[in-house]
């Protein structure tokens, strides 16, 4: 097999690709517990077991801005601030995290590719072969397997869940934000690459279209302010 270099995303199955390429090996303030405890404290309700924010349905379909879900970003902000930022800068952070989830999510719902239950059956089967295999769907071996998957044990400490309830309860729900923005890139953004192409040449496109998006994600996002600017605003005085 041949190893390729993937950093597992931890921290992205558990919300949110903004904070995806985090690992927090060593870290003294138990990073990867701190973060379960947040989830655990945020996201879950009374029964410790069901992901939801009301009896109306999962915290993660966020149609609209989730008190609940502001306080857990709050929270991956703030262990993850090493500038000393102040708790004002933290907050707005944390809002544009989930303002830009919920501008996504409603841009895939308007181009009709909102991931289905089958997608995100199949991705969290992948997922959880590759943390627990090490190899990824490819047949290639993933670099750091043991380490990332200590880490997430840790994470799954924090939350108070077995790992069976973890990949079965919680993460087909988690990752549906991450996979709703995935699809929304790929509808947008040409992702292809030219395999005859140097990898120096595929590097550079990759850059390329990285941009691409980011410039893309950013329109998405005001528009959904201008079309929604009562919403955004009421909820942002209200966070």
């Amino acid at each position: 097999m041949r190893k390729t270099l993937v950093a597992f995303s931890i921290i992205g199955l558990i919300v949110f690709g903004s904070a995806t390429t985090y690992i927090a090996s060593g870290e003294e303030n138990n990073f990867n517990l701190k973060i379960g405890q947040s989830v655990q404290e945020n996201l879950f309700s009374d029964n410790n077991a069901r992901i939801t924010s009301s009896d109306e349905g999962s915290v993660f379909e966020l149609d609209e801005f989730n008190q609940d879900m502001h306080h857990y970003l709050v929270d991956v902000v703030s262990y993850r601030n090493k500038e000393d930022q102040s708790k004002e800068a933290i907050n707005d952070m944390a809002f544009n995290m989930q303002l830009e989830a919920i501008a996504l999510r409603d841009k895939a719902k308007k181009l009709d590719v909102l991931p289905s239950d089958e997608e995100i059956d199949d991705l969290v089967k992948g997922k959880r072969a590759m943390m627990e295999g090490g190899v990824n769907a490819d047949g290639n071996e993933v670099n750091n397997h043991e380490e990332a998957y200590e880490e997430l044990k840790e994470v799954i400490e924090g939350m108070g869940l077995t790992e069976d309830q973890y990949w079965n309860e919680y993460v087909p729900e988690a990752i549906m934000i991450t996979y709703t923005s995935e699809k929304v890139k790929n509808e947008l953004v040409n992702t292809e690459l030219n395999k005859e192409q140097s990898v120096n040449r595929n590097i550079e496109e990759l850059e390329n279209r990285h941009e691409e998006w980011n410039s893309t994600k950013d329109e998405i996002v005001q528009n959904y302010i201008n079309e929604n600017k009562q919403e955004v605003d009421e909820a942002r005085e209200n966070i």
